[in-house]
């Protein structure tokens, strides 16, 4: 992942659905879950925005979160201006939806 670049993966769930995964890196990253809300703030207000999950600036993480239905975004970001970083998922992310 190039310096200062962001992957964004867009998903719908339907009430009660979690999301949960780890990943490893070899280099900080973070790790977003935001609503689509979260997501915009995100994008316009420089540091200054909720998230449903931050994990850190970190080389890994692991995370579980309940979701209620509606539009979210996972984005693997990696603020740092000189570095690449190299994104290995050890284990799959999986989007529970409650097809109820």
């Amino acid at each position: 992942m190039p310096p200062k670049y962001k992957r964004v993966y867009k998903f719908l769930v339907n009430n009660n659905s979690k999301i949960a995964g780890s990943f490893k890196s070899k280099n900080k990253i973070n790790l977003f879950i935001f609503t689509k809300h979260e997501y915009h703030e995100f994008l316009n207000n420089s540091g200054i925005y909720n998230s449903i999950y931050d994990s850190g600036h970190v080389d890994s993480s692991s995370f579980n979160k309940k979701l209620n239905s509606g539009k979210y975004y996972l984005v693997l970001y990696n603020g740092n201006k000189l570095h690449s970083a190299i994104i290995d998922i050890k284990k799959r992310i999986i989007i529970f939806n409650n097809s109820n």
